[in-house]
């Protein structure tokens, strides 16, 4: 399915185009049987065209039926599967984002998150939900939520990312601020300071 964001899939070709390929995927869709794999291909086309021309809660219900339809596949390697999903779940955490729906969002980031501790889920992937989950939290104003999230991010990109590790570490320190609890947040800053991110170019 690609690591692809919404964003990336944004362009500035006529709607007209999109609309056209909607057309065409929706016909082929109509004539296949469920669980075709040429089907579920095209439901995911046509769920990237719709969000090209800003039919969000149409692209949310193909993203939805292609999730549920994966299960009639076979079985492929272990990891792809789970990542496969994963960038499914993912999407439609970001469509209902887009609808401004964030508690059905942060719903999603949560099923993620048990789909994939569930199935030995990828450690970047994991790290990744918490943080989309967080910033969802501080979008609704629950800052104790985001923490939490945070907190947990900067103990599992100890064994992972050092960059996700700083940015958790520049999350955490801000709401501290915000919190008023300066002494939490300056242990943190001191934290992050020693964070060393290794250069492409390093050696």
């Amino acid at each position: 399915m690609g690591n692809n964001t919404l964003t990336d899939w944004l362009s500035d070709e006529p709607n007209e185009v999109y609309s056209i390929v909607v057309e065409i995927c929706t016909k082929i869709i109509d004539y296949l049987e469920d669980g075709c794999s040429l089907k579920l291909f095209c439901y995911y086309h046509r769920s990237k065209n719709y969000l090209l021309i800003g039919q969000f809660e149409k692209a949310l219900c193909d993203i939805t039926i292609l999730t549920e339809q994966c299960s009639l596949l076979p079985k492929e390697e272990t990891e792809k599967e789970v990542y496969n999903m994963y960038s499914l779940k993912r999407t439609r955490a970001e469509i209902m984002n887009l609808l401004n729906d964030y508690s059905g969002a942060i719903g999603e980031y949560s099923a993620i998150l048990d789909y994939l501790k569930n199935n030995n889920g990828i450690a970047n992937l994991i790290v990744d939900t918490y943080t989309n989950r967080a910033r969802l939290f501080m979008k609704i104003n629950e800052p104790d939520k985001a923490l939490d999230d945070y907190s947990v991010i900067i103990e599992t990109c100890n064994i992972v990312n050092q960059y996700s590790l700083k940015k958790a570490y520049e999350a955490r320190i801000e709401i501290y601020k915000d919190k008023g609890e300066l002494d939490k947040a300056f242990a943190d800053y001191i934290k992050m300071s020693e964070i060393k991110i290794k250069d492409v170019f390093d050696e």
